[in-house]
């Protein structure tokens, strides 16, 4: 049972590269700060970056995210 992952958990990984994607296609790279071990869905985490941008003048519509396992 040690393996098991509830439906909202995976395995550890860090995102290692960030780009928003805006309505009329535009790429915007994010740096990141902060490098942090996450284990919730990456479709959470877009979902939480996208809301916290939602108030940029391009609002962005889509994340490109790469992650590494750790």
């Amino acid at each position: 049972m040690s393996n098991y992952l509830s439906p909202n958990k995976m395995k550890p990984y860090i995102i290692t590269e960030l780009r928003l994607i805006t309505y009329d296609g535009k790429e915007i790279p994010v740096e990141l700060i902060e490098r942090e071990i996450l284990t919730e869905q990456p479709r959470l985490v877009k979902e939480r970056i996208l809301d916290a941008f939602k108030t940029m003048k391009d609002t962005p519509v889509d994340v490109k995210m790469k992650i590494k396992l750790v």
